[in-house]
């Protein structure tokens, strides 16, 4: 338990990004993408930071993994009897926390200043498969009565999936300067925790090189999202 607290300690740290550098208004995206913003905007790198090293270093732990596995049980997602898919998803969400990175940006303006977290990612070809399997696995395992599970084990199994998925979801849709297909979507949630509700927005974009995906999150407070949001569109809409 130590060790849990001690990384969603640090992660926090990592996501306030207080002692990243600073890059203009660049911020570095997978596969190789840049998002580009106008002069009030600063992006800051956690990565670069302290804490990023030390929640580097918590994350190679051999105890994680051993704590993921039984988080995974826990869930109920995988039969206990599947020890190859409960091994798999802990450790394909380890690569996943492992390898993102986590930045933040910062806008100035007369009237209001705000910021956002961004949590990107790459899904490699393998990760894609790796995740096929595991999602078809929850599927079988609820009698395949888990649609979303079905359908998205369908989809990453194949780039002809995610093609599909990116012509058919009702999100906006581009092409970045690199010629790679992009969807970027704007959603104010609001789910609810212990009876409270945890108002927040979220602007996701995903982009695809016919094997790898790349994915980037940027959340922040419904007033900041709606003061922030045409800028992220229009960052999206000029993706280089």
């Amino acid at each position: 338990m130590k060790v849990k607290k001690k990384i969603v300690s640090l992660t926090l740290a990592a996501l306030m990004a207080a002692g990243g550098s600073v890059f203009a208004q660049d911020l570095p995206l997978p596969l190789g993408h840049t998002m580009s913003f106008g002069p009030d905007v600063t992006v800051h790198q956690g990565r670069t930071s302290y804490f990023s090293d030390q929640l580097k270093k918590e994350l190679e732990k051999p105890e994680v993994r051993k704590n993921l596995i039984a988080w995974v049980d826990e869930t109920g997602l995988v039969d206990p009897s599947d020890t190859r898919t409960r091994e798999l998803l802990a450790d394909k969400v380890l690569k996943l926390v492992r390898e993102a990175s986590v930045d933040q940006i910062r806008m100035h303006r007369a009237d209001a200043n705000c910021q956002a977290c961004v949590i990107s990612g790459t899904f490699t070809e393998e990760d894609r498969l790796d995740w096929s399997r595991v999602a078809k696995a929850v599927a079988q395992k609820d009698g395949e009565d888990n649609a979303i599970a079905m359908v998205a084990g369908e989809i990453l199994a194949s780039t002809e999936g995610i093609k599909n998925a990116f012509a058919s979801l009702p999100m906006k849709k581009g092409t970045s300067a690199k010629g790679l297909a992009f969807i970027c979507d704007s959603q104010y949630m609001m789910p609810e925790q212990a009876g409270h509700s945890l108002p927040f927005y979220l602007f996701t974009l995903v982009a695809f090189d016919g094997k790898d995906l790349g994915f980037s999150l940027f959340v922040t407070d419904q007033p900041s999202g709606k003061i922030m949001e045409a800028d992220l569109i229009k960052a999206a809409e000029d993706l280089k």
